[in-house]
């Protein structure tokens, strides 16, 4: 028969761990309602989530993310630099399958 562990008691939910708890909530909350620190952290997402992922988490973040020059300057270098990927492949890789053929085995 396997030893019986048992886990060291919890301790009791002081006022000090509530409080706690509903100030992270309310600090959260302000920094997530707040459009200056939105975008301080919206600055931190590889650009391919702001320009896909972020704008559709809610209006707010859309509108933050419209309104900043910042972030809109991130858009558009991300998009730039996905242009050029997309020049750069068309130019040097080309289909090997003959006319007709769409690869299918």
């Amino acid at each position: 028969m396997a030893p019986h562990l048992t886990l060291p008691p919890r301790p009791p939910s002081t006022r000090l761990n509530v409080w706690a708890r509903v100030h992270r909530r309310a600090a959260r909350r302000h920094v997530l309602t707040s459009p200056e620190l939105l975008e301080l952290v919206l600055v931190h997402l590889d650009n391919a989530a702001l320009l896909r992922s972020a704008p559709l988490v809610c209006r707010q973040w859309r509108d933050v993310i419209a309104a900043s020059p910042r972030l809109q300057e991130l858009v558009v270098q991300y998009k730039r630099t996905e242009a050029e990927l997309m020049r750069y492949q068309s130019d040097h890789f080309y289909c090997v399958l003959p006319d007709g053929d769409d690869g299918d085995l």
